[in-house]
């Protein structure tokens, strides 16, 4: 993560804010590992960014898991 992390940063020229997963709420394990969250101002942005360095991020991961990426899109609301 040390590497990857700052090089995809670097990539799509924005920060990204990482959390690892603990747990649940009731105890159990988390839902998700790891969440990268990139903020970036539209789905057309993302899009964007995606057809220039997308291949190049997405076939990274599989060096460092086995884990399927989830992409969300969110709205910050306040």
């Amino acid at each position: 993560m040390r590497k990857r992390i700052p090089w995809v940063a670097g990539l799509v020229g924005k920060s990204i804010e990482v959390r690892r997963g603990i747990s649940s709420a009731t105890g159990s394990s988390a839902a998700f590992v790891c969440l990268a969250t990139i903020r970036i101002d539209s789905v057309a942005e993302f899009q964007a960014m995606l057809s220039q360095h997308g291949a190049e991020i997405l076939a990274d991961i599989p060096k460092y898991t086995n884990i399927e990426p989830i992409i969300q899109f969110d709205e910050i609301l306040g």
